[in-house]
């Protein structure tokens, strides 16, 4: 009898850029249903993840170039609503 264990199942990556926090994912997780697709499509036009940080870059200016992740988490959540309705 094989026993599965919690790493054949999920994939664990250390994020420098996220400061070291942890993601975790599902292996082979491939989603076909096509109110996917759309809304994949919709994101890959609205491109939210650079309209997020340029909204943080302009609102904080005190960052510099780079905005920490806890305020670009924050905008990425509004970018994504607005381009996913």
């Amino acid at each position: 009898m094989v026993k599965v264990t919690l790493g054949d199942a999920f994939r664990v990556y250390i994020k420098p850029s996220l400061d070291g926090r942890l993601v975790i994912r599902k292996k082979n997780t491939i989603r076909y249903s096509e109110k996917v697709k759309a809304i994949n499509e919709k994101v890959a036009t609205a491109k939210p993840a650079i309209r997020a940080k340029e909204r943080c870059l302009r609102d904080h200016p005190e960052f510099g170039n780079r905005c920490p992740i806890k305020y670009f988490i924050k905008y990425l959540r509004e970018e994504m609503k607005s381009a996913v309705r």
